[in-house]
């Protein structure tokens, strides 16, 4: 879907898939609303259906909260702290507590600004000029590894550990344990790729790169990870493929 904001033109698409589970606990939202965008991303942990209530939880509460939006940072606080106590009201009225958890990762863009924010493994890559500029750091056992020197980048995907998140929305905690970025002005030629671990585990660097072609669009980028993703699966029928979810968003 293509919009144009300002002197922007920001086009996104959203896809999740079930991939080799019996059910889907990844939730995606991609709202446009009078030229301001929100994107999420949230992968429901617990399994038996409570983490996909977790994960539908927080991406309705970007929704319903997105309309009363003014700045970023401040958004994203807001619907991250109504959607940990939403989550923990539900987990003592269902008795699920350490259950209904989910992780997400969340963008918006509102006045010519871009911030973003994240709790677990879901991940937001920024990219410049189809040059990766950064990307979110996970909140996981093999991430500190990295940090502490004792693994390196390219073995997060791999390692034994790699779903042993330290923080979750539903998660118990004194303080906020989420992460927000700071706003940073919108920039053109640059990219945003929203994704859960099903799919960064898998999808090389390359692919989940934006398109070089100038005229590419959102779409096109989130054809060829999906199409990755599909030929995965095809050539290998033994891999353990998690559910997976991605929002792309271009802006020219």
């Amino acid at each position: 879907m293509l919009r144009a904001t300002r002197s922007f033109a920001v086009s996104y698409a959203a896809a999740t898939c079930i991939g080799g589970r019996e059910s889907n606990e990844d939730s995606v939202l991609a709202l446009e609303l009078d030229s301001r965008y929100c994107f999420v991303v949230a992968d429901g942990l617990g399994g038996h259906g409570a983490g996909d209530i977790a994960s539908k939880l927080l991406t309705g509460i970007f929704e319903r909260e997105f309309g009363n939006a003014k700045d970023c940072r401040g958004f994203l606080k807001h619907a991250f702290d109504v959607a940990q106590q939403e989550l923990l009201a539900l987990q003592a009225e269902k008795g699920a507590v350490n259950q209904m958890k989910t992780t997400a990762v969340a963008a918006c863009i509102i006045n010519g600004k871009i911030a973003w924010g994240h709790a677990g493994d879901s991940r937001l890559y920024h990219y410049k000029k189809g040059i990766l500029a950064g990307r979110t750091l996970d909140h996981s056992v093999p991430q500190m590894l990295v940090a502490s020197g004792e693994i390196k980048e390219d073995e997060i995907a791999k390692h034994p550990d790699r779903s042993r998140l330290l923080r979750a929305f539903g998660d118990k905690w004194d303080v906020p344990k989420y992460e927000i970025s700071k706003e940073v002005n919108l920039r053109k030629n640059s990219a945003f790729l929203l994704c859960t671990d099903g799919i960064w585990e898998h999808v090389s660097k390359e692919i989940l790169m934006p398109p070089k072609d100038v005229d590419a669009n959102a779409d096109s980028w989130l054809a060829a990870i999906m199409d990755d993703m599909t030929r995965l699966q095809d050539i290998d029928s033994e891999i353990d493929m998690d559910n997976y979810s991605v929002i792309s968003v271009i802006v020219r």
